[in-house]
């Protein structure tokens, strides 16, 4: 059916996504030189934001808090994440390399703020989505206790928040696409944030599975979840960046 080919193309089903990967990996030394930059860049800034939303969440009594409240994460983010992606396609072109990196900042910063003002509503939106999930894992294991993995204690909002996940990056994703003219500009704008909002959901149960059942630490599965969640929008961005380019 049309559609449905259509629906496979835009999203690259998982063979031929795996397939890419390992093509480019072994056959690339500037692949491996920019993928490894990306996962830096995006890595230090996803986890100094994981680091500075478990400080938040342990240190004050909230039943509520919400990651994008957490500035200096949008703040770090945009600064390494910037770094690495100016660095890397823009290093000839000083204009762009400085308009990416400068108006990075305020724009990440407005992708926290703006959707963070809704997040009451956007919670309500994201436990409607969330509910296949549980049902998966009710049938799946018998038990709805997995919803309490969703999120990380003592009250950080992470899976039951997906759809601002979704809408925060989705900001991000269209500023950048003005940079990459070369890609897809459809995909290049809503594929990271949708891979970013399904992480939101499964890295806190990584999270919670491995910081506090495996290691007993509330710290590392912090650090972890926002790793996996600013990890995602990183290779899912630079898939789309170098996939139409390769």
């Amino acid at each position: 059916m049309p559609f449905l080919k259509k629906v496979k193309n835009f999203f690259l089903l998982p063979k031929k996504e795996l397939n890419w990967w390992i093509f480019n990996w072994k056959n690339s030394k500037e692949f491996k030189k920019q993928l490894l930059a990306v996962v830096l860049g995006f890595g230090i800034g996803g986890i100094l934001w994981g680091f500075y939303c478990y400080d938040w969440a342990t240190s004050y009594n909230e039943a509520f808090t919400n990651p994008f409240s957490i500035i200096l994460g949008a703040f770090w983010i945009s600064i390494f994440g910037g770094l690495a992606l100016t660095f890397l396609f823009f290093k000839k072109n000083k204009r762009r390399f400085l308009l990416l990196f400068f108006l990075g900042i305020p724009v990440w910063l407005l992708a926290f703020l703006i959707p963070g003002m809704f997040s009451y509503w956007i919670w309500y939106g994201s436990l409607i989505f969330l509910h296949p999930f549980v049902l998966l894992f009710f049938l799946l294991f018998g038990s709805n206790k997995i919803i309490f993995l969703f999120d990380l204690d003592p009250s950080l909002h992470v899976g039951t928040l997906c759809l601002e996940f979704f809408l925060s990056f989705l900001l991000v994703s269209v500023f950048y696409s003005f940079f990459f003219l070369k890609s897809s500009k459809l995909k290049l704008i809503f594929i990271p944030p949708i891979w970013v909002a399904i992480f939101a959901i499964i890295a806190p149960i990584i999270g919670n599975l491995v910081g506090v059942y495996l290691f007993h630490s509330l710290l590392l599965s912090y650090l972890l979840t926002f790793l996996l969640i600013s990890l995602s929008f990183a290779l899912s961005l630079f898939k789309e960046i170098k996939y139409e380019k390769s």
